[in-house]
């Protein structure tokens, strides 16, 4: 699994809307191919980017040819490294994301198929001002990060950059003996960053390539992740985001984009943390209570306070089987149309209806228990939403969305309870789909060509809620 990135981080959305952030948020990306993640354009209009990559056609080629916001938005088709001058690479047609540069301890043999490309030093792109100063950082380099923090001594101590995000591995290679991980780590720590987060990529055996048929009722099977974690997104903050006595010492608009960067971590606990910490100051530019309410939501629509979440008794999740209706949809459909992802805005009439399905829920129920699965894929960035009708009802009951990465299949997975009167005895439910704004097409069930594995069921599972 990644790193959980909330759908709708409300903070970072409600400060950018609202003007509360009066600074853009900087990004530095490295491996940029197929563009910017969509959890960082949550900050709208205040994003400021300078993207990476060394490759042209399968990199920054097709992210220059669409770029619609030069003046903030700057892809660059340039390596970084611990050197400025040339390097050999390796590209690999077939799996360009895999594609390398030969290691600097000259542990890999290369020949006529490299190609000789140009690296950079982020401290002389920083002495030069072609990038300035920088929040955050993410980095995926296919190994070669720690090459990079070595040529970005300057870029470290005076761009004011407090996250980094890099991918990493544990194992122990010819081209890191002691693990990239460690190698990474100690080059970092100098720099006052310690781990905070992990998510992980595993890569299953050949005998379960496609992943672990898990039972869902009925003789159905949906495929689930199994294998090594071998690949890890480590997240890395300074330890200001702890330290009081620096916050106290550092612009509210500094203060702003951490709580904002910990929320799209998901990581609400260090944004209040913060918020609360520095109440007086932040007070002068926010109404701290409702900022609080802001970092307990991460749905639009969504009305639960800070002071409801001390006062209120909550439903945890229970996951075992309890005789669930499940419904399939199995064929390959798409749908240009639009659902709003606020329930209250969103009408039964938005969005293209995939499946009708009844449950009949024990005596005395008062709330369902729904985990919807979808396969999506569009070939632009938007958000994939769907919607839950009660029939019946002008509006929806519940809808959830998730981001759509550019010609990438997106597993839609939400579970939520749905609010049942406890006088009925079979409540039919329409699911509708659509996209969240009018921009490409939405496809579900979609084999992408080249690539390998099944296709994730789609489904819709219903159970009583205890």
């Amino acid at each position: 699994m990644a790193h959980r990135h909330p759908d709708y981080p409300y903070f970072t959305r409600e400060v950018c809307r609202r003007n509360l952030l009066q600074q853009p948020f900087r990004l530095i990306d490295v491996g940029v191919r197929g563009g910017i993640a969509e959890h960082w354009w949550n900050f709208g209009d205040h994003l400021e980017a300078w993207g990476f990559d060394v490759l042209y056609d399968e990199g920054v080629g097709p992210l220059i040819a669409s770029n619609e916001h030069p003046d903030r938005l700057h892809y660059l088709n340039v390596g970084l490294a611990e050197e400025d001058g040339t390097r050999a690479f390796k590209f690999y047609p077939d799996n360009p994301a895999s594609s390398h540069f030969a290691a600097s301890n000259r542990t890999d043999p290369t020949d006529d198929s490299w190609r000789i490309v140009p690296i950079r030093r982020l401290d002389t792109l920083f002495g030069e001002g072609t990038i300035g100063a920088i929040d955050f950082m993410k980095m995926d380099a296919e190994t070669y990060e720690v090459e990079i923090v070595k040529g970005a001594r300057q870029f470290f101590l005076n761009s004011g950059i407090f996250g980094v995000e890099s991918e990493t591995s544990f194992l122990r290679t010819r081209r890191n003996p002691r693990s990239h991980f460690v190698e990474l780590y100690e080059q970092l720590a100098p720099y006052d960053f310690t781990p905070y987060d992990a998510g992980l990529h595993r890569v299953p055996r050949p005998p379960l390539a496609q992943g672990f048929p898990k039972e869902i009722g009925n003789g159905e099977y949906v495929l689930e992740p199994i294998g090594r974690a071998a690949v890890f997104d480590i997240l890395f903050l300074q330890s200001i985001f702890e330290n009081s006595g620096q916050q106290a010492e550092i612009d509210i608009d500094r203060l702003v984009k951490m709580i904002a960067v910990a929320e799209i971590y998901g990581l609400q606990d260090i944004s209040l943390d913060i918020l609360f910490g520095n109440r007086k100051r932040l007070g002068d530019r926010l109404d701290v209570d409702e900022a609080a309410d802001w970092l307990v939501r991460e749905s639009v629509g969504t009305r639960l306070t800070y002071r409801e979440y001390h006062s209120r008794t909550f439903r945890r999740f229970d996951r075992a089987a309890r005789e669930p209706t499940t419904a399939y949809y199995a064929a390959e459909g798409e749908t240009t149309s639009v659902i709003p992802a606020d329930r209250n805005v969103a009408t039964t009439a938005d969005g293209a209806a995939i499946l009708r399905v009844s449950h009949r829920p024990r005596p005395g129920c008062s709330h369902l228990h729904f985990h919807v699965v979808l396969s999506c894929f569009s070939t632009k960035r938007n958000r994939a939403v769907m919607a839950v009708n009660l029939v019946g009802k002008t509006n929806p009951v519940a809808v959830v969305d998730a981001p759509l990465q550019p010609s990438e299949v997106t597993i839609l997975d939400r579970e939520f309870l749905v609010p049942i009167d406890q006088d009925m005895s079979a409540p039919v439910f329409e699911i509708r789909v659509g996209l969240a704004r009018h921009r490409g097409t939405l496809f579900l069930n979609r084999k992408v060509p080249n690539t390998s594995g099944a296709v994730p069921l789609s489904y819709v599972r219903i159970r009583d809620e205890p």
